[in-house]
Protein backbone atom coordinates (compact mmCIF):
# COMPACT_ATOMS: atom_id res chain seq x y z
CA UNK A 1 0.00 0.00 0.00
CA UNK A 2 1.37 3.55 -0.63
CA UNK A 3 1.33 6.08 1.52
CA UNK A 4 0.44 9.40 0.31
CA UNK A 5 0.84 12.57 2.36
CA UNK A 6 -0.83 16.04 0.50
CA UNK A 7 0.22 19.20 1.86
CA UNK A 8 -2.02 22.60 0.54
CA UNK A 9 0.37 25.67 -0.42
CA UNK A 10 -1.25 29.16 -0.64
CA UNK A 11 2.00 30.19 -3.16
CA UNK A 12 3.47 28.31 -5.51
CA UNK A 13 6.12 25.62 -4.61
CA UNK A 14 7.71 26.40 -8.21
CA UNK A 15 7.84 29.76 -9.66
CA UNK A 16 6.73 29.94 -13.61
CA UNK A 17 6.11 26.45 -13.76
CA UNK A 18 2.58 25.72 -15.25
CA UNK A 19 1.53 22.70 -13.02
CA UNK A 20 -0.75 22.66 -10.42
CA UNK A 21 0.32 19.75 -8.35
CA UNK A 22 3.95 18.25 -7.31
CA UNK A 23 4.53 14.94 -6.13
CA UNK A 24 7.62 13.68 -4.93
CA UNK A 25 9.11 10.51 -3.82
CA UNK A 26 12.08 10.38 -1.20
CA UNK A 27 15.56 9.86 -2.47
CA UNK A 28 18.70 9.94 -0.88
CA UNK A 29 20.31 13.61 -1.41
CA UNK A 30 23.84 12.79 -1.95
CA UNK A 31 23.63 9.12 -3.60
CA UNK A 32 19.96 9.69 -5.12
CA UNK A 33 19.30 6.33 -4.18
CA UNK A 34 15.30 6.32 -4.11
CA UNK A 35 14.62 5.29 -0.41
CA UNK A 36 11.21 3.92 -0.59
CA UNK A 37 8.37 4.16 -3.50
CA UNK A 38 5.84 3.48 -0.87
CA UNK A 39 5.45 6.91 0.22
CA UNK A 40 4.66 9.79 -1.59
CA UNK A 41 4.62 13.51 -1.07
CA UNK A 42 2.03 15.42 -3.27
CA UNK A 43 1.88 19.53 -2.71
CA UNK A 44 -1.19 21.48 -4.72
CA UNK A 45 -0.53 25.21 -5.31
CA UNK A 46 -4.20 26.44 -4.51
CA UNK A 47 -3.74 29.46 -6.14
CA UNK A 48 -3.40 27.50 -9.61
CA UNK A 49 -5.71 24.78 -8.50
CA UNK A 50 -8.60 27.13 -8.19
CA UNK A 51 -8.14 27.94 -12.01
CA UNK A 52 -8.07 23.63 -12.67
CA UNK A 53 -11.45 23.65 -10.62
CA UNK A 54 -13.17 26.36 -12.99
CA UNK A 55 -12.66 24.31 -15.92
CA UNK A 56 -13.45 20.94 -13.72
CA UNK A 57 -16.72 22.41 -12.30
CA UNK A 58 -17.73 23.50 -15.34
CA UNK A 59 -17.22 19.68 -17.41
CA UNK A 60 -18.72 17.89 -14.20
CA UNK A 61 -22.11 20.58 -14.72
CA UNK A 62 -21.82 19.23 -18.30
CA UNK A 63 -21.48 15.32 -17.37
CA UNK A 64 -18.18 14.78 -19.16
CA UNK A 65 -15.75 15.29 -16.00
CA UNK A 66 -13.53 11.89 -15.81
CA UNK A 67 -14.05 11.45 -12.08
CA UNK A 68 -11.90 7.99 -12.56
CA UNK A 69 -8.89 9.87 -13.72
CA UNK A 70 -6.38 10.30 -11.10
CA UNK A 71 -6.06 14.14 -11.52
CA UNK A 72 -9.75 14.72 -11.78
CA UNK A 73 -9.93 13.39 -8.29
CA UNK A 74 -6.81 14.96 -6.69
CA UNK A 75 -8.19 18.22 -8.07
CA UNK A 76 -11.90 17.59 -7.17
CA UNK A 77 -10.59 16.57 -3.32
CA UNK A 78 -7.80 19.70 -3.32
CA UNK A 79 -11.23 21.55 -3.80
CA UNK A 80 -13.12 19.89 -1.09
CA UNK A 81 -10.45 20.64 1.40
CA UNK A 82 -10.13 24.14 0.79
CA UNK A 83 -13.73 24.37 0.21
CA UNK A 84 -13.33 25.65 -3.18
CA UNK A 85 -15.02 23.35 -5.11
CA UNK A 86 -17.58 21.69 -2.12
CA UNK A 87 -20.24 21.64 -5.92
CA UNK A 88 -17.89 19.62 -7.99
CA UNK A 89 -17.48 16.84 -5.63
CA UNK A 90 -21.15 16.92 -4.71
CA UNK A 91 -22.38 16.91 -8.37
CA UNK A 92 -19.84 14.24 -9.71
CA UNK A 93 -18.91 11.81 -6.67
CA UNK A 94 -22.29 10.78 -4.73
CA UNK A 95 -21.70 7.54 -5.93
CA UNK A 96 -18.08 7.41 -5.02
CA UNK A 97 -17.48 5.07 -1.97
CA UNK A 98 -14.93 7.46 -0.20
CA UNK A 99 -16.67 10.14 -0.81
CA UNK A 100 -19.81 8.64 0.40
CA UNK A 101 -17.75 7.44 3.77
CA UNK A 102 -16.70 11.19 4.27
CA UNK A 103 -20.11 13.48 3.88
CA UNK A 104 -21.31 10.44 5.90
CA UNK A 105 -18.51 11.59 8.96
CA UNK A 106 -19.50 14.97 8.48
CA UNK A 107 -22.72 14.87 8.54
CA UNK A 108 -22.48 12.61 11.90
CA UNK A 109 -20.04 15.02 13.37
CA UNK A 110 -22.16 18.49 12.59
CA UNK A 111 -25.06 16.51 12.97
CA UNK A 112 -24.12 16.88 16.89
CA UNK A 113 -25.14 20.13 18.35
CA UNK A 114 -22.05 20.25 21.18
CA UNK A 115 -19.29 20.00 17.67
CA UNK A 116 -21.51 22.75 15.87
CA UNK A 117 -21.11 24.72 18.96
CA UNK A 118 -17.22 23.59 19.80
CA UNK A 119 -16.81 24.83 15.82
CA UNK A 120 -18.74 27.84 16.37
CA UNK A 121 -17.01 29.04 19.69
CA UNK A 122 -13.62 27.97 17.87
CA UNK A 123 -14.02 30.21 14.90
CA UNK A 124 -15.24 32.95 17.13
CA UNK A 125 -12.10 32.59 18.86
CA UNK A 126 -10.06 32.91 15.93
CA UNK A 127 -11.84 36.01 14.38
CA UNK A 128 -11.37 37.71 17.58
CA UNK A 129 -7.33 37.08 17.44
CA UNK A 130 -7.72 38.51 14.00
CA UNK A 131 -9.69 41.51 14.71
CA UNK A 132 -7.14 41.94 18.03
CA UNK A 133 -4.54 41.55 15.83
CA UNK A 134 -5.61 44.13 13.32
CA UNK A 135 -6.43 46.81 15.80
CA UNK A 136 -2.94 46.21 17.38
CA UNK A 137 -1.35 46.82 13.95
CA UNK A 138 -3.35 50.02 13.52
CA UNK A 139 -2.78 51.19 17.25
CA UNK A 140 0.89 50.55 16.57
CA UNK A 141 0.95 52.58 13.59
CA UNK A 142 -0.98 55.13 15.02
CA UNK A 143 1.74 54.99 18.14
CA UNK A 144 5.07 55.05 15.57
CA UNK A 145 3.56 58.15 13.82
CA UNK A 146 3.12 60.09 16.89
CA UNK A 147 6.38 59.02 18.39
CA UNK A 148 8.19 59.49 14.65
CA UNK A 149 6.40 63.05 14.76
CA UNK A 150 6.96 64.10 18.00
CA UNK A 151 10.95 63.08 17.61
CA UNK A 152 11.09 64.97 14.23
CA UNK A 153 9.73 67.66 16.12
CA UNK A 154 12.29 67.27 18.78
CA UNK A 155 15.36 66.81 16.71
CA UNK A 156 14.20 69.96 15.10
CA UNK A 157 13.43 71.96 17.77
CA UNK A 158 17.25 71.01 18.70
CA UNK A 159 18.43 71.99 15.36
CA UNK A 160 16.74 74.85 15.91
CA UNK A 161 18.25 76.16 18.99
CA UNK A 162 21.51 74.86 18.05
CA UNK A 163 21.95 77.30 15.11
CA UNK A 164 20.22 80.13 17.00
CA UNK A 165 22.95 79.28 19.43
CA UNK A 166 25.75 79.58 16.78
CA UNK A 167 24.16 82.82 15.73
CA UNK A 168 24.28 84.58 18.78
CA UNK A 169 28.23 82.99 19.37
CA UNK A 170 29.24 84.02 16.12
CA UNK A 171 28.21 87.75 17.26
CA UNK A 172 30.31 87.35 20.22
CA UNK A 173 27.49 87.15 22.68
CA UNK A 174 27.86 85.87 26.34
CA UNK A 175 27.18 82.36 26.68
CA UNK A 176 25.17 82.95 30.00
CA UNK A 177 23.28 85.02 27.79
CA UNK A 178 22.25 82.64 24.47
CA UNK A 179 21.63 79.88 27.05
CA UNK A 180 19.25 81.93 28.77
CA UNK A 181 17.63 82.54 25.34
CA UNK A 182 17.97 78.93 23.66
CA UNK A 183 17.37 76.81 26.61
CA UNK A 184 20.48 74.95 25.97
CA UNK A 185 22.75 74.47 29.06
CA UNK A 186 26.13 76.45 29.35
CA UNK A 187 28.19 72.81 28.36
CA UNK A 188 25.90 72.50 25.28
CA UNK A 189 26.52 76.01 24.21
CA UNK A 190 30.55 75.06 24.78
CA UNK A 191 30.21 72.36 22.99
CA UNK A 192 29.04 73.88 19.96
CA UNK A 193 31.52 76.62 19.96
CA UNK A 194 34.10 73.69 19.07
CA UNK A 195 31.72 72.52 16.26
Amino acid sequence: MISQFVGLLDFPIFKGEAGWYWDFILSHPKSGKILTRDMVLIFIETPKLKEILKDLRQKARTGVADMEDPETRLAAWGGYVTSEGVDILSESMVSDEVFSEVMKVEKDFWGDKRNRFIQLMEERRELDAISELASAKREGKAEGRVEGLAEGLAKGEARGKAETARRMLARSMEISFVADITGLSEDEIRALETL
